[in-house]
């Protein structure tokens, strides 16, 4: 069977309330998927704690 190249990006970006879909169905491709983390950090806060910021800036 001969497969049609795929032509789309090979990276996936991870969101929270979204769905991402690589039309990659019976297609031959060159390369891995790379899915990028969602963004996630922390800070120390006044009491003595950590706030953790996850999706954000």
């Amino acid at each position: 069977m001969v497969y049609e190249n795929y032509e789309g990006s090979y990276v996936a970006v991870s969101m929270p309330d979204e769905s991402q879909v690589l039309e990659t169905k019976d297609k031959h491709m060159n390369d891995n998927v790379l899915v990028l983390p969602i963004p996630y950090y922390e800070t120390s806060n006044p009491r003595g704690g950590k706030t953790v910021y996850i999706g954000g800036n």
